[in-house]
């Protein structure tokens, strides 16, 4: 499991790790954009930072706090 300890930060509480969890999907051939990857992260930390001091926010579970994101997200290509 310590091979995946780069991915800590699926639990929106470290953010430490995410040059390593893009480092690590390169080095397993993952294809991506880095340019995206880094605009997608400064926005999910936008958001955070906006939730920062919302008590019903910090409480919810990861994946409840992924869908709190990805609803007030849009999509764009």
């Amino acid at each position: 499991m310590e091979e995946f300890s780069c991915f800590v930060l699926m639990a929106l509480k470290e953010w430490s790790t995410a040059e390593l969890s893009l480092k690590f999907l390169i080095k397993k051939g993952v294809s991506n954009d880095y340019v995206k990857y880094s605009d997608q992260f400064i926005n999910l930390k936008k958001f955070l930072a906006g939730c920062r001091d919302n008590e019903e926010f910090c409480t919810l579970l990861a994946h409840q706090k992924w869908m709190k994101y990805f609803e007030n997200s849009e999509n764009v290509d």
